[in-house]
């Protein structure tokens, strides 16, 4: 067995090679960082993008970036970063990472190149890495019975995870029962999506100081779950199971300096209830508040001071006839208050732009639901006279 030591952004990685490989601990506390200039008031920040095909058609300027902000409270300062544009990130899942850089010097490395062509050097704002579908809770992570190869996106994550420890850490398993295998391997799953997160997060702290970093969707969003008792909204008073997982990576809301939950819209609500004539995908503007004001109280409850900003999303993600049309801006100013009103800093809307037709979508949700609402819920949560980005 040799052992490396190594010094990275003021985290100790400690890569210990035996026959089954590197197995990388990590050590340490995030380094001391300049604190961004604080704006009063809940924040409007507005992360909306074209695709590159249509950034092309348009002679290289993004169509959607030249939104006029001006008079209303929305600003840019947030930065999305796509999974598969930052590292050795592999949407199969962890163990495909865990079986070509087990040290995780590969996916370090292009880390390294790929931050400085997608965060300015002086970006105070926040940056949200996108890494998903999987995540660093086990109970949390999705699992579909699949006959794929190993390297497919078929969401078996859990059976995928399982198949690289009896493949390359064997000897983990040598002499236990089935149950204490179990255990095997939700703790290795756990410890490997750990340190590649924290190693993730200290080497983009090293590169950009002053930016804001976090990942996406942490806490993961809960609406009905089998993690809270029945007819609990989202996490009800916090009590549940769900909760309790999620002080299992207190960790992870220790390391980063945001925490950034999904709000995405999948329900639609009538400003008018209950209306004429209820059709599925509807929801009652107290079923509403009820799971989102959960979303919000957790995520505060988890950051322990630290800024929170869900996002939300300009379109409904839905299985519901309704799927991508645009939101109305009186559920956008719902979302807002509440949002507001329990303990969020913030709030990031997102939005992608695929072809001309999404453009004018855009275009149309912008001017007749985004832009009114931000303007009406700026003054009624911050008390300001207009918008605040541009003046």
């Amino acid at each position: 067995m040799r052992c490396v030591v190594a010094t990275v952004a003021g985290l100790t990685v400690l890569a210990i090679t035996s026959a089954s490989g590197p197995v990388v601990t990590l050590h340490g506390k995030s380094p001391a960082t300049a604190k961004p200039a604080e704006s009063p008031g809940f924040q409007f920040r507005l992360v909306a993008f074209a695709n590159d095909d249509l950034i092309a058609e348009s002679g290289g300027v993004d169509p959607v970036r030249a939104t006029d902000l001006t008079g209303t409270p929305y600003n840019e300062e947030v930065i999305d970063i796509p999974g598969w544009r930052l590292g050795f990130y592999r949407r199969q899942g962890p163990h495909m990472i865990a079986i070509q850089s087990p040290n995780l010097s590969r996916h370090l490395a292009r880390v390294e190149q790929d931050v400085p062509k997608l965060v300015p050097v002086d970006f105070t704002g926040v940056v949200v890495i996108d890494y998903e579908p999987w995540w660093a809770l086990w109970e949390r992570t999705r699992n579909q019975e699949s006959t794929a190869e190993f390297d497919a996106l078929d969401n078996d994550y859990k059976d995928d995870w399982k198949d690289y420890v009896r493949s390359e850490r064997a000897y983990l398993l040598d002499g236990l029962s089935p149950e204490w295998e179990e255990h095997v391997y939700k703790r290795t799953y756990e410890a490997f999506v750990r340190t590649f997160l924290l190693a993730t997060y200290y080497k983009c702290k090293q590169l950009r100081p002053r930016a804001q970093w976090t990942f996406y969707n942490y806490p993961q969003v809960l609406i009905n779950s089998d993690l809270t008792p029945k007819g609990v909204k989202g996490y009800g008073d916090l009590s549940h199971q769900a909760s309790q997982l999620n002080d299992e990576i207190q960790w992870y809301f220790d390391t980063v300096d945001a925490v950034v939950p999904r709000i995405y819209p999948t329900l639609k609500l009538i400003e008018h209830w209950p209306p004429d004539e209820r059709v599925p995908g509807e929801i009652s503007p107290a079923i509403h508040e009820a799971w989102l004001s959960s979303m919000v109280r957790e995520s505060v409850r988890l950051a322990k001071g630290k800024p929170v900003y869900p996002m939300h999303s300009a379109i409904f993600f839905t299985s519901y006839p309704f799927e991508r049309e645009p939101v109305e801006r009186h559920q956008h100013e719902e979302v807002y208050r509440i949002l507001a009103e329990n303990g969020a800093s913030g709030v990031i809307v997102w939005h992608g732009v695929r072809n001309r037709d999404e453009l004018a979508l855009w275009r149309q949700l912008w001017e007749n639901e985004l832009k009114p609402a931000g303007i009406n819920s700026d003054r009624a949560i911050n008390g300001t006279g207009g918008g605040s980005s541009g003046s």
